[in-house]
């Protein structure tokens, strides 16, 4: 079974959010980041090259895994804008 890892998407919020909705992905908007949601990497690619082939995104939408904290408690996140 696929891990499940935390993703960040930081453009194409209106498309991203209605393909997560379609698919009965759980996910949370932050104003100042993103949308961040759970997914494995397989569902992830596949997401990207539908955005783009089927729902209009005129580049490729980015999305990066978000990392966990590292050892010295600095926060590692997801890409930037």
């Amino acid at each position: 079974m696929a891990k499940e890892s935390r993703y960040l998407a930081t453009n194409y919020l209106g498309k991203v959010s209605y393909y997560l909705l379609t698919y009965k992905v759980e996910f949370q908007y932050i104003p100042d980041r993103g949308i961040e949601f759970n997914a494995t990497q397989e569902f992830v690619s596949g997401m990207i090259y539908s955005l783009c082939v089927s729902y209009g995104c005129p580049k490729w939408p980015t999305i990066g895994k978000i990392k966990t904290k590292k050892s010295n408690g600095e926060d590692n996140q997801g890409p930037r804008k």
